[in-house]
């Protein structure tokens, strides 16, 4: 036995109930949800408490209990991070748990998978590129995978750029008559490209490929559906290959976009929300496993861009309810009224699509606001005073979501009482004066514009 294994078992021995409240620290979902989002980098109280579903009380309480453990500082007022043990002690739980049992039975079951028959077809072969992407914590994924490559191409970009120039910030949908989890990446995929042209704009041409019919990974897939897993698959390792740079994938997670940072074999090698820290282990996705609901789609990077720059005219358009939606639904300011009424009638089995849209619309209205105010330092007069009174209005409205998302806390089973819809129908109607301010503000700045 070697001297630092002595020394360890000397410690668990003569200290096991320092050892079990270090452990304790993090035995809590709500605390580990909190130093999840802090692995990201520093948070504020409001994201602390959207991220953990609490009230400002209750998240304070466990912040406290983290900070006393040494886990987690506070940076300024109402500004915490992750102490280095804090960092360790989160990554270190989260790889066991991707080596536990139940991962070994999930990797055994994808090798019968394949022995079956299911990789036939696909090269061997192993390639990462030299700058990987890391994928950016935050609610809608787009942005975040698009930022993460962003980063490692170079440009110096957060979500709130990446949200705002692609105009996925502005842009809120909802299906009519009914709460889907599905409705804030339900778009069709000439929204997509708009998004697309508007990443372009940041200097690193963006292109989006789609194909349509989902794809839903699993023992049951047919041969046709395995066929275009195949296809897609060769299509993703071809643009890494001739590029050198990564892909974003719609589909790695279920259902999230994530990022492409090579291949093994049949597998990817990808950074999603489900991999905070890349640089201590990939996150390696069987090909024939995404899910893909809806439609195949991947973002390309290739080359510099960058021409006219026509954000506001974007913001506007998505913000106003011109965007291109899918069928069933609706957006801008009528998407709020249209929450707002089915929330009313909504029974217990769409608790969750009801809190997955709102934690994902919240995070729009914040970035949105952050978004308009950075613009509006580069304009004078009139047109800045117009762009700081809509981020404004979205800073208000971002205001009236977090409530609602400490109403309906995101979880995947809830109780939509009576009481509960009644407010939240209420919040939503005010959200809507919100969102038809930015608007008006918005479009007065466009007028302005030279």
């Amino acid at each position: 036995m070697e001297q630092t294994d002595r020394t360890l078992i000397k410690a668990l021995l003569e200290r096991p109930d320092a050892i079990a409240e270090l452990f304790s620290s993090a035995a809590n979902t709500a605390r580990v949800r909190m130093m999840a989002l802090l692995t990201c980098g520093e948070q504020g109280l409001p994201e602390l408490m959207r991220v953990s579903g609490l009230s400002k009380n209750a998240t304070v309480n466990h912040l406290t209990k983290l900070m006393g453990m040494g886990m987690v500082r506070r940076v300024s007022r109402g500004q915490y991070s992750l102490t280095q043990d804090g960092r360790g002690l989160i990554l270190t739980g989260t790889r066991l748990y991707n080596d536990s049992r139940r991962g070994e039975l999930e990797r055994e079951r994808m090798r019968q998978l394949y022995m079956r028959g299911g990789g036939e077809g696909m090269e061997q072969g192993r390639k990462i590129v030299d700058r990987k992407g890391t994928y950016l914590c935050c609610w809608i994924s787009f942005n975040g995978a698009v930022g993460g490559v962003l980063r490692a191409i170079g440009v110096e970009c957060d979500v709130v750029d990446v949200a705002g120039h692609s105009g996925y910030a502005f842009l809120m949908g909802v299906p009519v008559g009914r709460m889907c989890p599905s409705a804030p990446t339900s778009f069709p995929v000439t929204t997509y490209r708009e998004f697309a042209r508007g990443v372009s704009a940041m200097g690193i041409g963006a292109e989006i490929w789609s194909e349509e019919g989902g794809y839903m990974g699993g023992e049951s897939v047919s041969p046709e559906d395995q066929e275009r897993a195949r296809a897609l698959f060769k299509r993703v390792r071809e643009a890494i290959d001739a590029s050198g740079r990564p892909v974003v994938l719609w589909g790695l997670p279920i259902p999230e976009f994530g990022i492409v940072n090579g291949y093994e074999g049949e597998r990817y090698v990808a950074s999603t929300y489900r991999s905070p820290d890349p640089a201590k282990g990939e996150e390696l996705v069987p090909a024939l496993d995404i899910q893909s609901p809806g439609c195949l789609m991947m973002v390309t990077f290739s080359g510099t861009a960058g021409g006219e720059d026509v954000w506001l005219e974007r913001a506007v358009r998505m913000a106003s309810g011109k965007a291109d939606v899918c069928q069933g639904y609706v957006s801008g300011p009528k998407a709020a009224q249209e929450w707002s009424s089915t929330l009313l009638r909504a029974g217990d089995d769409e608790y969750m699509g009801n809190s997955y849209t709102a934690a994902c619309y919240a995070e729009g209205r914040s970035n949105a606001g952050v978004f308009l105010n950075r613009m509006a330092r580069g304009k004078k007069g009139r047109s800045s005073r117009e762009l700081m009174d809509a981020a404004t209005a979205y800073a208000r409205g971002a205001q009236v979501m977090e409530e609602y998302v400490r109403l309906f806390p995101f979880n995947f089973q809830g109780i939509l009482s009576e009481d509960s819809r009644v407010r939240g129908s209420n919040l939503l109607l005010e959200l809507k004066e919100h969102e038809e301010s930015a608007v008006l503000h918005m479009k007065e700045a466009l007028s302005l514009w030279p």
